[in-house]
């Protein structure tokens, strides 16, 4: 009965409820005798509908192979190293890239770009002169040392360029910059060994110190970021997101989908394009954010705080600039709340105008006065792909017409026609069956894309089930292998010796030869002086 799907109770006896049309499929007479004799060829379901007399369709007429792709994530972009700050420090940084040890060596000669000050008529690498005046970006000529705009040198007439190498003060630069915060000292700082800009512009200590003093670390652009996997979503509840009805009704959720008042945290209403619903730790990590900008407001640019949160509920409502690794533009949301589990939860037109289909993507948030105070192109490394993962341009408003057309062949139906599911029996193409269905791009058509959206399935919360997957859980890749081969073992449609075969041949064995030919080419690095060896 198992292995039928039949339901059933075992108590005392083997009780099945509902047993008629389970007798009636054998064949069998309500007293349990044999109405008809077992067809002597054909296939078991053509047996069973020559028995029964009923149309008995396949338990499952098409099944599909699923394989895990990569465990959820919602975590904090890290480059190597961990910087604060994309301020060089060489090989006096030691191992850490630390600002304090280099300033414990005094001066370093670091590469950076060539500015000059219009009022002191002097050649700087920094963008504020010790005049406090603004300085204009220049080149040099390698040859003779002029200062120029020029790309040829006026005198030489040799090639300039936009950096040079500079004697840089790091401990006077470091007490500097914290007098200008009025912070009395900071126990760490990092920066980075060099920098790969095109111009070596460094970014200001201030900006490092007050991200330091938050913990948090910048990306190659100037920015903080958070990374989750990607999810779409249509509707929610507010009970599922944190959010009071009162702080909904602010954002503009004033009706359900059924068009009454909204009153209830239980009742349903449809996601807004632009709107996004983030992880609890990502909450968390922006409202460090939001007091590192502020604090940079206030501290560094004399201006008033903005952002004034304490906690994560305090940043409902704000802008975030949502954007995937292998673009070069951002798009424009707003948070409306915050969920258990480690995903970024957004709608599908969201998603789709990030070129992105949530099969396992990732894509990162940032808080938008933090892309707007701290991006910066001059800080993109000059490599191929320096300006992919970068918020050149930013999509403020999302035209369905102009996203992604994987999103317009989206279904929009609350339930499907009874068409529908004889067309799916009968292997019927997906365009073949595109009159009955209502798409985005019917919707279109009509200009309703961006509301009146359907779903098919209820849920009671949108962060049921477990919030961590095992693969994450679980320490060591024996416990991983063990727990992989017991769900072999338990699903009768694997064969566990196949898996096994599969680990060996896809996994271990690959993983294993290119282990041995890292082992084979490392390196050994002095600790004192970073010289490394073979």
């Amino acid at each position: 009965l198992e292995k039928l799907l039949v339901p059933h109770k075992v108590r005392d006896e083997l009780i099945v409820e509902d047993a008629k049309p389970f007798i009636r499929s054998l064949g069998l007479s309500d007293e349990l005798r044999r109405m008809r004799e077992i067809p002597s060829s054909g296939t078991a379901l053509e047996a069973v509908n020559q028995m029964s007399g009923l149309k008995i369709r396949a338990r499952a007429p098409t099944r599909i192979g699923a394989r895990m792709g990569r465990p959820e994530k919602a975590k904090e972009r890290k480059m190597k190293a961990s910087p604060h700050v994309l301020f060089p420090v060489g090989d006096e940084g030691g191992r850490t890239r630390s600002l304090i040890e280099a300033a414990e060596k005094g001066t370093v000669k670091l590469n950076l770009n060539v500015r000059f000050c219009p009022r002191c008529q002097k050649e700087t690498p920094f963008i504020r002169c010790e005049c406090g005046e603004r300085t204009v970006s220049m080149r040099k000529c390698p040859s003779c040392g002029r200062i120029t705009p020029e790309e040829l040198c006026p005198r030489c007439r040799k090639q300039t360029s936009e950096f040079s190498e500079y004697e840089v003060n790091v401990r006077e630069a470091l007490e500097k910059a914290l007098r200008g915060l009025e912070i009395g000292s900071i126990k760490e700082i990092k920066g980075v060994k060099e920098l790969m800009s095109a111009r070596r512009t460094p970014e200001p200590l201030e900006k490092g110190i007050l991200r330091a003093l938050f913990s948090l670390n910048v990306f190659k652009d100037g920015t903080v970021r958070y990374d989750m996997t990607d999810l779409p979503l249509t509707h929610f509840k507010p009970s599922e997101i944190g959010v009071s009805v009162e702080k909904l009704r602010e954002l503009g959720y004033t009706h359900d989908i059924k068009g009454n008042e909204l009153r209830d945290e239980n009742q349903i209403l449809e996601l807004r394009v632009q709107d996004v619903i983030i992880s609890e730790s990502a909450g968390d990590y922006l409202v460090r954010v939001a007091q590192m900008v502020d604090e940079l407001l206030e501290r560094y640019y004399g201006l008033p705080r903005y952002y004034n949160v304490r906690t994560r509920s305090d940043l409902v409502g704000h802008l975030i600039i949502g954007l995937a690794p292998h673009t070069s533009a951002g798009v424009l949301g707003r948070i409306i709340g915050f969920t258990k589990a480690s995903v970024g939860y957004a709608h599908p037109y969201f998603h789709a105008a990030k070129r992105r289909n949530c099969d396992g993507d990732e894509d990162c948030v940032m808080l938008l006065l933090d892309a707007l105070l701290n991006f910066s192109r001059e800080y993109l490394p000059e490599k191929r792909g320096g300006f992919m993962d970068a918020p050149l341009v930013l999509t403020t408003r999302i035209i369905v017409s102009e996203v992604d057309g994987e999103v317009h062949n989206m279904d929009t139906m609350f339930s499907y026609p009874l068409e529908f599911y004889r067309a799916a029996e009968s292997g019927k193409m997906p365009k073949e069956i595109l009159e009955i269905m209502e798409t985005v791009s019917k919707r279109m058509e009509r200009g309703e894309e961006y509301s009146g959206l359907g779903y098919t399935h209820e849920t009671s919360s949108i962060s049921l089930g477990p919030l961590r997957s095992s693969y994450k859980t679980l320490d060591t890749m024996n416990e991983k292998i063990e727990r992989q081969l017991d769900l072999a073992r338990r699903i009768r449609a694997v064969d566990e010796r196949d898996v096994a075969e599969r680990l060996l041949i896809s996994h271990f064995l690959p993983d294993l030869i290119g282990n041995l030919r890292q082992f084979s080419k490392q390196t050994l690095r002095c600790p004192i002086c970073n010289t490394k060896y073979r």
